[in-house]
Order: C-alpha cells, then structure tokens, then sequence
C-alpha cells in the first residue's frame, strides 16, 4: 500500500507544515478558530511567525502589515544621493608637469597630499575661488588626539581657571590654560600653530567641544572631529592624562614651595616634560612621544636646564645706576616669545607677597 501522493512530493525536511500549523494555533500552541471567543489574537498568514502572533497580541501596532501602513501614512521617505568627487592631478597630469616618469608621478601621488587643489579648468571663473587656506597653512599629524576640560579651584596669576588637554596613545600630551571653557576654540590655535593639526580630534559629549566654534575650526583645519561614547569617561584618554598632570603639577609645586596662582605655568611645563619622557610604551620603541609625533629628534634644552621654580639670575633693562641683574624664579619656556631658550621668570616687585613682575629672559 502507497501513502504517499505523487504530487507535490513529500520533503520531511520542509517547514511548509509548520507554518500551516502556525496559521491556525497560538503562542502557546492551542487551536484557533474563527468563532474563538479570544479577540486579541488575530488570525495570520502562512509567513508570519509565532513571534509576529505575540507581538500582536500585545498590542496592534506591533503587528507587521499595521506598522508598516501607518508608517507609510505618517512618514514621508525620499532619496538623497551625494558624491564624494574632489578633483584631484592625475600621475598623466604630474609627470607631464614635473617632467618625471609615470611610474615615479605614481609613486609621488601615494606618499603626497592634495587638499587645496581645485579644477580650475573647468569653472567659468565669474567670481573668486574660495581659499582653503585653513588646511594648508599648518602641517598634518599622523596621529588622533584626545581632549578634555580639566579644571583648578584657585584662579591663577593669569585670570586662567581652566585648562584644555590634548593627548594621544603615546602619551604626547599639550595643555592650555584658559579663563573659561567656553574658550577651548581658541586652544586649537595654539595646537595648530605651534604643533600642527591632528588626524582626529575625539571628545566627549560637551557642548563647546562638539558645536559652535571648536567643531568649526577643526573641520576647516581638515581634521575629524569625533565623540565618545555618552556616560563613557574611561573611554577618553584625556582623563589619564588629566590624572597624571595633576599629579606631576603637586609633586613640583609642593617640592618647590610655589604659589599656587602659579598653576597653570607649571601645568603647561608639565605637560611638555610629560612628552619627552621615554614612557615603557611598546609602540615607542624607546623613543619618547615627542620624536613619535612630530619625526624629528627631540631637544630638550629649554626644559632641562633648570627645574621649575629654581631661583635664576636674569637682567632688567633699567638706567644707571639700578644694577640690571634681578634674581627671579624660572616658570618655563616662553612659547611665541624670542627664540626656544627663552623662558618666563617672576620677581618679587615690592615688599608684598602678591606683587609679582612676569618677565622673559634668554639663558
């Protein structure tokens, strides 16, 4: 005796039955029949699943058909479409310009840059280009930063409560000292000028730190600006960083018996020392982080010849007969003032304790 029918051909591997006996059971497997007293399950078709049943039994706007036609009723859904085309010289273009081969144009083009060309060939020229001189002006970094706010309890001699950190994965750490976060912006232009412009610049979720200005800046610089994770401060390096400048910050401080409206000198010192130092970091490959970053061997004259608060001799440019040699206390290097030896000393002016003269010196 024959059992099974010829067509369709029986599979005992197929789930065909299964949804059959999906269409007429519930979730817990009970039959359901059109007369059923139960309302709230609703009969289905062979496609949907037991989990699309009791989605729907919760509530009607969880079942598939009704969610999708009440979005297309509510929501209006259309199609961008952009294009990341630049205009960029070809390896044809550079050799015949360059008079050099193909294989070296090829070759140039892979370990160069071209951020500020632009296809003049092809514009009317009926007004002016557009410069983009914000990303040429500075040299690129191959490395990420880190940035975060640190701030101080005691305003500093120089009206700064706040300071500004940049760090990477190298320890390479920079710090600028500001009257008030909403300045952060303009620690970019110390960070562009003097060290140069990072591949990325991440941060957390602060507002003077993701909109306005500062986010401005770093997109017209050609850097990325990215943002951790919201609640997620372990996964800014730039708290590390803070940790150990303020602990570097104290011990000199306290060592030299400085006041502390002096902060932020000794905040900024501490953070370059921070970079020359041979850290045990596998990825130095026993360099230090300044030489990792930048390339070039690092010199740490302007740092090591003193320690921070060391009393220096250091001439005043005053008339006969007031002898010009005044005996100060070193802060650290000058930035934009003379040349790199030049540093920051303070002097007692008069016979208060409060009354200090900011001067310059060359060693």
């Amino acid at each position: 005796m024959t059992l099974t029918y010829d067509n369709p051909i029986w599979d005992p591997y197929s789930t065909d039955f299964t949804r059959q006996e999906e269409k007429y059971t519930d979730s817990k497997g009970i039959l359901v029949t059109i007369q059923s007293g139960h309302a709230n399950i609703q009969m289905i078709s062979s496609h949907e699943s037991t989990v699309s049943v009791v989605l729907s039994s919760i509530s009607v706007s969880l079942n598939e058909q009704h969610f999708v036609e009440a979005l297309e009723k509510t929501c209006l859904v259309s199609v961008a479409q952009s294009s990341n085309y630049r205009y960029r010289v070809t390896p044809e273009e550079l050799a015949r310009q360059w008079n050099i081969g193909l294989s070296a144009a090829k070759r140039t083009l892979l370990a160069t840059t071209q951020r500020g060309v632009k296809d003049i060939a092809s514009r009317t020229l009926t007004q002016r280009v557009k410069p983009t001189t914000s990303q040429l002006r500075y040299r690129h970094l191959r490395t990420s930063v880190y940035t975060d706010t640190m701030f101080a309890c005691v305003m500093s001699l120089s009206g700064n409560t706040c300071a500004q950190i940049y760090v990477n994965d190298l320890d390479w750490t920079r710090a600028y000292a500001m009257k008030s976060k909403g300045n952060a912006h303009e620690t970019l232009d110390l960070l562009f000028h003097r060290e140069g412009v990072p591949a990325e610049i991440i941060s957390d979720g602060a507002k003077e730190l993701v909109q306005g200005e500062f986010r401005r800046k770093v997109r017209a610089a050609g850097s990325h600006a990215r943002q951790i994770e919201p609640y997620s401060p372990w996964l800014n390096r730039a708290e590390t960083a803070i940790r150990a400048l303020k602990r570097m910050t104290n011990m000199a401080m306290k060592k030299s018996s400085a006041p502390l409206y002096l902060w932020d000198f000794c905040l900024e010192l501490q953070s370059m020392i921070r970079s020359s130092i041979a850290h045990n970091i596998y990825a130095l490959n026993n360099d230090v982080p300044n030489t990792a970053v930048s390339g070039d061997t690092t010199d740490i004259s302007h740092l090591c010849e003193f320690a921070w608060y060391d009393w220096i001799w250091y001439l005043d440019p005053v008339d006969f007969p007031v002898d010009k040699r005044n005996l100060g206390r070193w802060l650290g290097p000058a930035h934009d003032i003379g040349d790199v030896m030049c540093a920051y000393t303070c002097s007692k002016w008069s016979s208060g304790i409060s009354n200090f003269l900011l001067a310059t010196f060359y060693s």
